[in-house]
């Protein structure tokens, strides 16, 4: 019996055997797929990705958070209910509720107990964080039944609209105490009258040193579809959306792969650094310069006249006014400052002040009476000597521990002052 070929050479010659073509044509095509279903396996048990699909911030069918507001810029969409991925672990699917005020809670408020506020950004409203997890259900599970915490924060909000969503939306149900949540970043919020594309309220300092609230009502801007598209188009088409949308091993792939020719790269040639002052940075990164620009020292000052306004407002209530500050990932973690400082040319390690802000508050809030909650230490001390991450995979946002955490941390001094 002949031997079965796939090429041989007859009459000077060569001829394909079509029927072992095939056969191994098919053969390869297997293989490849079995190891493509292998590989899909592995990720979807070892490392699950997020898909393109509802549950992904990018989908069409995701629903927008936010919406126009004539006193505050925007605000939290009522009745609203979105089922995100959470950017920390196994890739879950959380929970996000807005109840029928526009508040983040997963219920409506029961005026019948005592009850708590608190307001700030997007820290404190828990991006990517279950409606059970988030800190105002972890304060009220500690605080108990006899409790009501109502979470007024928003999204991108800084001092000056936190402070104005509690006069609208908090006092009426004269709460006991307030816990206003501040992050570095909120001092470039409050210095500027538009933000993400949107149009926002903006206090100014009077010749004799009072606010004066300007910017109001808050025209509506021409590019906010730009930030918060009624619309959204699929940000794939044809292959690519298909396989981004069921997937694991393709998406882990297309994720990591930018990261690793980068990597490679840098092995043979450093990445080309850039201006510091030039280039484009997160307000979060002002406060934490050793030597502050004009603008950093107008919007410290800014922030202090108007966190003494609310503390008045607060006291002329009888409420109890907490300032909660939030430790920045980039002040806890030496990783990201040294990769933050190796992105410059004309800066270096001693260029800032990781701790210059937080001391700064705590100045601030001892002069003036005010109760606060400084996480930072909390937190560097986690990071640093525990070893415990309480942010987000690669954001400064906070996980399901760092919300714990920032609720443990306010509960402690509400029992400490005996506020409960």
């Amino acid at each position: 019996m002949e031997k079965a070929y796939l090429i041989k050479k007859e009459g000077g010659r060569l001829i394909i055997n079509k029927r072992q073509l095939k056969i191994r044509l098919i053969f390869i095509f297997v293989i490849l797929i079995a190891t493509y279903l292998i590989g899909e396996l592995m990720v979807r048990a070892v490392a699950p990705q997020e898909l393109y699909n509802e549950h992904a911030v990018n989908h069409p069918n995701y629903k927008k958070e936010v919406e126009y507001d004539n006193d505050l810029g925007w605000s939290l969409v009522k009745n609203y209910n979105a089922y995100p991925y959470t950017k920390q672990g196994r890739r879950e699917i959380v929970t996000i509720t807005h109840n029928s005020k526009g508040f983040r809670m997963n219920h409506e408020v029961d005026e019948s107990k005592d009850v708590i506020v608190i307001t700030g950004d997007s820290l404190a409203y828990g991006f990517w964080v279950d409606d059970k997890k988030v800190v105002s259900a972890k304060l009220n599970e500690m605080l108990g039944t006899k409790y009501e915490v109502i979470n007024l924060a928003v999204g991108g909000y800084g001092t000056d609209q936190g402070f104005l969503r509690f006069i609208r939306d908090g006092l009426e149900y004269k709460p006991k105490v307030v816990i206003h949540t501040l992050f570095n970043n909120d001092f470039s919020n409050i210095v500027a009258n538009y933000q993400y594309n949107v149009f926002k309220p903006l206090f100014k300092i009077a010749e004799n040193g009072t606010l004066i609230l300007t910017n109001v009502p808050v025209p509506v801007s021409p590019d906010m579809e730009r930030s918060y598209p009624k619309v959204k188009e699929h940000a794939y088409k044809g292959f690519k959306r298909f396989m981004y949308g069921n997937s694991h091993l393709y998406t882990l792939y297309k994720n990591k792969m930018p990261n690793l020719i980068g990597a490679i790269k840098g092995i043979f040639k450093k990445p080309e650094k850039i201006d510091y002052f030039t280039d484009y940075k997160d307000g979060e990164l002002w406060v934490i310069e050793k030597e502050y620009t004009d603008i950093t020292n107008y919007a410290v000052y800014l922030n202090s006249l108007i966190l003494k306004s609310y503390d008045e407002l607060a006291k002329r209530n009888n409420i109890t006014f907490i300032l909660a500050v939030i430790g920045d990932r980039i002040s806890v973690d030496p990783e990201m400052q040294k990769a933050t400082v190796a992105r410059y040319y004309n800066i270096d390690e001693n260029f800032f002040d990781y701790e210059k802000i937080y001391n700064i508050l705590d100045k601030f809030s001892k002069d003036n009476g005010i109760k606060i909650v400084n996480l930072y230490p909390v937190f560097k001390k986690e990071f640093n000597e525990n070893k415990k991450d309480m942010y987000l995979e690669g954001d400064h946002h906070l996980n399901d521990y760092g919300h714990e955490l920032f609720a443990k941390e306010v509960y402690n001094l509400m029992v400490k002052e005996g506020l409960v």
